[in-house]
């Protein structure tokens, strides 16, 4: 072995373990935010993937029901809690217009969405081919809908905000 390799050899190997593993830095956390990890943690990456989720039981059952919201722009959340705007919709055909309609504004928001109501997998792959290129991702809590019904908003397809409010109409949103 000549030494150019023996050298390098050498030196990684004399390296303590713990000084390869990269060390991550926070940059802030102001304590009051809602974490993303829940769902994005179960974010399915495409409509060309195998399936939704393992162990995802449907039909994907909500309290929440299609219907149009009596009041655009009403607080669900602290508005320091949102990071992104996020969507609920449905595999239903109203919330596949809704989405269609308002898919150009959803992208330039960045928003990604939450499929709350589905009565199967291939509904939901449906629904997801719809909304690519944004990332849509099955409910797999409750967390969502009970502060929606907790602020009196009972319907779906609507955008959260960041801001913390619901909008149905995204017509004209800043």
């Amino acid at each position: 072995m000549s030494w150019y390799v023996a050298l390098p050899l050498v030196f990684f190997l004399s390296m303590p373990s713990h000084a390869q593993q990269a060390v991550l830095t926070q940059l802030h956390d102001s304590g009051r935010t809602v974490p993303l990890e829940p769902y994005m943690a179960y974010m399915v990456a495409g409509d060309d993937q195998d399936g939704v989720l393992p162990g995802l039981r449907f039909p994907l059952v909500t309290a929440l029901h299609r219907g149009v919201l009596p009041q655009d722009g009403l607080q669900v959340f602290d508005a320091q809690w949102m990071t992104q705007d996020v969507f609920l919709i449905g595999t239903d055909e109203d919330s596949l217009l809704w989405l269609r309609y308002n898919k150009q504004r959803l992208e330039q928001l960045g928003a990604w969405g939450v499929v709350v109501a589905s009565q199967d997998e291939p509904a939901f792959k449906v629904a997801q081919a719809e909304a690519a290129p944004l990332a849509l991702a099955p409910a797999t809590s409750r967390w969502l809908e009970q502060q929606l019904l907790r602020a009196g908003s009972s319907v779906y397809p609507v955008l959260l905000r960041r801001d913390g409010t619901v909008q149905q109409i995204l017509k004209g949103l800043p």
